[in-house]
């Protein structure tokens, strides 16, 4: 399953041109999750749009008044959306067995859900509630919540529960509903009995000091990447990022910002990220992973970049910069395999993007909202 994951390999082939393709138009684009090489969705403000042919064409499927915030497919037919509806400021939770032709709508959890994650048809976490994180700047894009209550569902949305976990939580990921995982400030947590129960796996040799949020993702039952970001030091963000394979019994630090290193263990040597602060991530499998990074200070508002590794970390291609996508509004990741990717966001003059690659992030190729 493709739904919690981004993805690098070697860049080495060039994408392929998707020129006329029928793309989505909406105010913004804040969500996109692919299953598979040609199959994913994208979610914003009043829509969800699918694609089957790798975005050469787009199908609106979800009409609203709704703000879709994070998407979580398991399969190429069954799939969940959470977002905002902004006139009450309640959330809303919609659902698809038919792979998107139709959506349900479902429970929510007692507080809006900012981020979801499904591992199964029935079984996802979701953080709900928390409180905003405040941005740096009027250029910076950072995810909007952290500090939420860690919330639960065993039959498919139809209802929710909060979870017996020790803190509360920035987000969440489900590869294998038996072994969850969420992640909070400077802590990792994992469940070993379906989410009954939650026990801290993981506290980073990070400054403690600062205050830090934490993105995690994950694949297979024992595989977790997890990026550790802090507040602002001048013009640079720290951040590091670690990775598990053994179900976080141990954790490699593989990424960082390598202008503050104040924020680390001092006794670490790891590869620079993808620019001075960081973006989100996506996962593909224990060894391939992509990270958007952005630099707030480049340009109008703000160049995004992306690397990626396909050896868990030991080696990253360059750094290639996203054609248009800036931090002016939320931005977005998906890899459905670990060549072709997708990147949601916004222009300089706030206008919604798709791009895409389909050489593991060498060469990307504008597919909205125009189309060229």
């Amino acid at each position: 399953m493709k739904n919690h994951h981004a993805a690098a390999v070697c860049l080495v082939a060039t994408v392929a041109l998707l020129a006329g393709a029928a793309a989505p138009a909406s105010a913004a684009l804040r969500a996109v999750n692919f299953v598979s090489a040609t199959t994913g969705w994208v979610g914003g403000d009043g829509a969800i749009w699918g694609t089957t042919d790798g975005g050469k064409t787009w199908q609106r499927e979800y009409t609203g008044r709704d703000q879709i915030w994070s998407l979580s497919f398991v399969s190429p037919g069954v799939g969940y959306a959470a977002g905002i509806d902004p006139i009450p400021g309640a959330g809303i939770m919609l659902g698809t067995a038919d792979g998107g032709k139709s959506w349900n709508k479902l429970a929510e959890p007692r507080n809006p859900a900012r981020q979801i994650s499904f591992g199964s048809s029935t079984f996802g976490l979701a953080m709900a509630g928390g409180s905003p994180l405040p941005a740096s700047g009027t250029t910076e894009r950072i995810p909007p919540f952290f500090g939420g209550r860690l919330a639960g569902t065993s039959d498919g949305a139809r209802s929710w529960r909060v979870l017996d976990a020790t803190e509360l939580v920035d987000s969440t990921c489900v590869s294998n509903p038996q072994h969850p995982w969420a992640a909070y400030q400077a802590a990792v947590l994992r469940s070993d009995d379906g989410g009954d129960t939650f026990s801290n796996v993981f506290s980073p040799q990070i400054d403690t000091k600062r205050v830090w949020y934490a993105m995690i993702g994950c694949a297979a039952s024992d595989v977790a990447w997890v990026q550790f970001t802090g507040p602002p030091s001048g013009e640079q963000r720290p951040y590091i990022v670690y990775r598990t394979i053994d179900g976080g019994r141990h954790w490699q630090a593989v990424l960082a910002n390598k202008n503050t290193p104040e924020a680390y263990p001092q006794d670490i040597a790891i590869q620079g990220g993808p620019g001075p602060w960081p973006g989100p991530f996506a996962v593909v499998d224990a060894n391939t992973a992509y990270f958007v990074g952005g630099c707030p200070q480049c340009g109008t508002r703000g160049a995004v970049s992306i690397t990626g590794t396909s050896d868990g970390g030991k080696s990253w291609q360059s750094v290639s910069t996203v054609p248009d996508v800036t931090l002016s509004g939320p931005v977005a990741v998906s890899f459905g395999d670990a060549n072709h990717g997708w990147i949601v966001g916004s222009s300089a003059a706030g206008a919604p993007i798709i791009a895409a690659t389909a050489d593991g992030g060498l060469t990307w190729t504008k597919q909205g909202p125009s189309g060229k």
